[in-house]
């Protein structure tokens, strides 16, 4: 909730832990790219996009389950996920898919 409204008390952590780490992951995307190892894209969107479909499963994964009719997603549905999400950065990064 702190983030969402706006990080009034942990901007400067966010500044210092967070940015760092992600400008050293865009990095080696862009490195990749240039090797010609995964496809064009824009490696900071990408990251992002990772990012929130990852987290999206562990801060709402009551909501999702709610919406399934369940009492909590199980491993299968975790797996489904996981599946679907790798399927998808794999179809933006892989060199051989977007020729």
């Amino acid at each position: 909730m702190e983030v969402i409204s706006g990080a009034k008390f942990y901007r400067k952590e966010i500044k210092h832990k967070i940015v760092p780490s992600l400008r050293m992951d865009i990095e080696v995307c862009e490195r990749w790219i240039r090797a010609g190892k995964i496809a064009p894209t824009n490696a900071t969107h990408l990251l992002f996009t990772i990012w929130a479909m990852t987290q999206s499963y562990a801060d709402f994964s009551t909501q999702m389950a709610l919406l399934m009719d369940s009492k909590k997603l199980t491993h299968k549905d975790f797996d489904a996920a996981e599946k679907l999400i790798v399927d998808m950065v794999l179809a933006v990064v892989s060199p051989y898919r977007r020729q």
